[in-house]
């Protein structure tokens, strides 16, 4: 878990909680009593839904807005309970406390992805950053799937086309899962961008992933980014980076050039070898 955790006290102002989280480059602000006691949390999405939108005063009480649910592990529990809790929330960062509910740390879904590679953190991930993803082109619909357009039509036949596909594995899954891990890459507000310019059937499977991107992104490098990718799929790690690069090779014509470039200054040198549109090759 990351120690020294940063947290409001209730009766803060919310631009005080605010500027917190800009002076400690975070998203996800603990709320906690004098006693260091865990009330629940603020993050930068509760803000914008419930202060900005609604146009109330920078001077608002955190205590207003906040979310009361407390969702912690215990900083002594096994990392597979916390692992356990945020499946069972769906959400990729918990609170750490003692055993009196005082706050001692912050735990995040990448922090056990880098002491637990296994398939256990995919499972996870799966819980926290995924939903079922639509019937392939060609496949079976369900009695009420919508029909995929004609762009997301597009990047499926470009995907399945690229034979970085692994056996049994459907395009659309393929796609969830790339730009799901990715989501956690970037920052909330930029996994929401990228998700909105994305064609509506691919939009309809990534956007669950980035409304969980209530943080800032979680720090995690190329090596790690296939790993998880790879356990997901259940496959090794040259065939999870081969895909990841015919997902976004596909993803990214269908995007306006501005939210690619978006996405792309957000992410580490590594990454964004994976991410670049390779139109800026030709």
């Amino acid at each position: 878990m990351k120690s020294k955790p940063v947290c409001v006290l209730p009766d803060a102002a919310v631009q005080t909680a605010a500027q917190r989280m800009g002076d400690e480059n975070i998203g996800f602000l603990p709320v906690c009593d004098v006693s260091g006691k865990a009330l629940g949390a603020l993050t930068d999405r509760d803000i914008a839904i419930r202060v900005v939108a609604k146009a109330l005063p920078a001077t608002t009480r955190v205590a207003d807005v906040m979310t009361c649910e407390v969702v912690a592990c215990r900083a002594d529990e096994d990392i597979q309970q916390a692992e356990e809790r945020m499946r069972q929330v769906q959400k990729s960062r918990i609170m750490c406390t003692d055993a009196q509910g005082r706050l001692v740390g912050v735990i995040s879904l990448s922090d056990i992805a880098r002491s637990e590679p296994d398939d256990r953190v995919a499972g996870t991930l799966r819980a926290t950053a995924m939903r079922e993803a639509p019937a392939a082109p060609g496949a079976e619909p369900a009695p009420e799937a919508r029909p995929i357009d004609a762009k997301s039509e597009r990047v499926f036949r470009r995907i399945e086309e690229s034979g970085a596909l692994p056996k049994d594995l459907r395009a659309p899954e393929a796609v969830g899962a790339v730009l799901c891990v990715l989501s956690l890459r970037v920052s909330g507000g930029e996994a929401r961008d990228m998700a909105g310019a994305l064609p509506p059937t691919l939009r309809e499977i990534v956007e669950p992933c980035a409304l969980h991107r209530a943080e800032q992104p979680d720090t995690f490098s190329r090596g790690e980014f296939v790993q998880v990718l790879a356990q997901h799929l259940q496959t090794s790690s040259e065939q999870a980076e081969a895909l990841a690069r015919a997902v976004f090779s596909a993803v990214e014509t269908e995007m306006p050039m501005d939210e690619v470039t978006a996405v792309e200054v957000q992410l580490p040198g590594d990454l964004k070898d994976l991410w670049g549109r390779n139109r800026r090759a030709a």
